[in-house]
């Protein structure tokens, strides 16, 4: 998206004459679908300038100042396209201490779990570990599962999944519908990975609504382990495995063929995961670029050196 002028840290007011939060409840929100009322609409607000490549919008803007500017801004990256600022699927920041944040974007590829081992090939002068899932939402679980394998010396439960066992002939038959029936095996254990040196130290865990899907069973197999705790929000809640099916004009809809949840049983879809220490960032934080969530985390892990 191309912007004349663009102004740092500057607030949408309105879009096309349409006040910000109006625009997004009634021209963003009834295309977007989510298990929670935080992950819907913190997806809207992502989306909300999305549109044909090479049309434009006038946006209202406050600045931090409180003055009020009006700018045009002309979409220049086609719907189809990859979006040029996406994340990295693995980020590590060194922070003063010896305190490591491990940002953990997707979990899509196993070269995350390749690129993690490299960066940490045997956790020296690491002090602390934050693993930041809050802008992870796709992957496979198994490769969050590795990477936490590194950060424990026990074995740990990972998340428990179950998807409908579907008999059609039942309905045939006029018996109860076989929707009701479930298959879900026991959940798996995952032992800690030997072949490479392991992290003893203290260890949080950062989420946000966004963090779903496979970050979401890799928050279940963290707790489980006892490893540290989770800050931050609720996680988005996400019930498990999607089925995508085409529909014409390049449309598609998705459906849940599986829930996952704790070991125990609990879900979590359509409730997130509650952090134990939450935090929310608020919009003084972004303006004065501080990040509240990362700040409780860093005191958390440097209160366990102690």
């Amino acid at each position: 998206m191309r912007v004349a002028r663009p102004e740092r840290l500057a607030e949408i007011v309105a879009v096309q004459g349409v006040p910000a939060e109006s625009w997004i409840h009634d021209s963003v929100l009834p295309e977007i679908s989510a298990a929670t009322p935080p992950d819907r609409w913190q997806r809207a607000v992502q989306w909300m300038l999305q549109g044909e490549k090479g049309t434009t919008l006038h946006l209202l803007l406050r600045l931090p100042g409180g003055e009020q500017r009006g700018i045009s801004v002309t979409r220049s990256v086609s719907l189809n396209d990859r979006w040029p600022l996406e994340r990295p699927e693995l980020e590590i920041d060194s922070l003063p201490g010896g305190v490591v944040r491990v940002r953990v974007n997707a979990l899509a590829e196993e070269d995350v779990v390749r690129r993690f081992d490299r960066a940490f090939p045997d956790f020296a002068g690491v002090t602390g570990l934050i693993l930041d899932l809050r802008y992870a939402a796709s992957g496979e679980s198994r490769y969050g599962y590795a990477i936490l394998a590194r950060l424990t010396a026990r074995p740990f439960p990972a998340a428990r999944w179950r998807t409908p066992q579907y008999r059609p002939v039942f309905r045939a038959w006029r018996v109860p519908d076989s929707a009701f029936s479930w298959y879900g095996p026991p959940p798996d254990t995952v032992s800690p990975r030997t072949e490479r040196a392991g992290y003893t130290g203290p260890v949080a865990v950062l989420a946000s609504s966004a963090t779903a899907g496979a970050a979401e069973d890799l928050l279940v197999a963290f707790r489980n382990a006892a490893r540290g705790v989770i800050i931050g929000e609720t996680s988005a809640g996400s019930p498990g495995e999607a089925l995508t099916i085409a529909l014409p004009k390049n449309w598609a809809m998705q459906l849940s063929v599986t829930r996952h949840a704790f070991p125990n049983g609990e879900e979590f879809a359509g409730r997130g995961i509650r952090p134990e220490l939450p935090v929310a960032s608020t919009v003084a934080d972004v303006q004065a670029g501080t990040d509240a969530v990362l700040a409780r985390a860093r005191e958390y892990v440097g209160g366990k050196r102690r």
